[in-house]
């Protein structure tokens, strides 16, 4: 049988975050972001999603190793240091360590990342996305709400508060059955008809369209 791996990044997180800053340098405002949010996790919170990561998704990945490479899939974003990197870079690029408060509908959310990140910099953040247990498992941990949802061409999204501020970050919803073109068995991308729909869509639940 195949041994299970112990991916220790939660384990020794302290010492994952260190080596992530030495690996993963920033300018000074990034790294005072990541700084920011990595202080700011429950580290009870860490432990239990630690022990979650340790005795349940990877016994999973002994029994079918096939279908879980841990180099992609929603279980490689429980090395939060090195993703919570990568969303301080995003908040600083959006000018969000440098800005009032805001109200941030995150589509595509995941395992909450960048809601975190921006979270930890005062603003207000909503999630949505579709339910998988291991992103469930991680926004639990960082405290992020989240709005369990499919987007899907030429649907409205459930939510009808203004936001200031919509994010999307490596999103995959456009890799569906589109709104304007005829089924079929194959997966097709949004058509720019389907974009067209769906921005305007962005544009009623945002207080300054465009």
């Amino acid at each position: 049988m195949k041994a299970v791996p112990r991916l220790t990044f939660l384990t020794d997180f302290e010492q994952r975050c260190a080596e992530v800053e030495r690996t993963h340098p920033g300018s000074a405002r990034t790294m005072n972001v990541y700084r920011r949010a990595i202080q700011s996790i429950n580290r009870a919170k860490l432990a239990e999603l630690d022990d979650y990561l340790q005795n349940d998704v990877l016994p999973r990945y002994r029994l079918q190793p096939e279908a879980m490479p841990l180099d992609r899939g929603p279980w490689k974003y429980f090395d939060l240091a090195l993703h919570l990197r990568v969303k301080a870079e995003n908040a600083v690029e959006l000018d969000l360590d440098q800005s009032a408060p805001l109200r941030i509908l995150d589509l595509g959310a995941g395992g909450g990342h960048f809601a975190f990140i921006a979270a930890c910099l005062g603003h207000s953040v909503l999630g949505l996305d579709m339910e998988i247990a291991e992103y469930g498992q991680m926004l639990g941990c960082f405290g992020v709400e989240r709005i369990v949802h499919r987007i899907a061409a030429g649907a409205p999204l459930p939510v009808h508060e203004p936001f200031d501020l919509v994010s999307a970050f490596e999103v995959t919803f456009n890799n569906c059955e589109s709104a304007h073109r005829p089924p079929s068995s194959a997966s097709v991308l949004w058509s720019a008809l389907d974009w067209r729909d769906f921005l305007s869509e962005l544009a009623r639940i945002t207080r300054r369209p465009g």
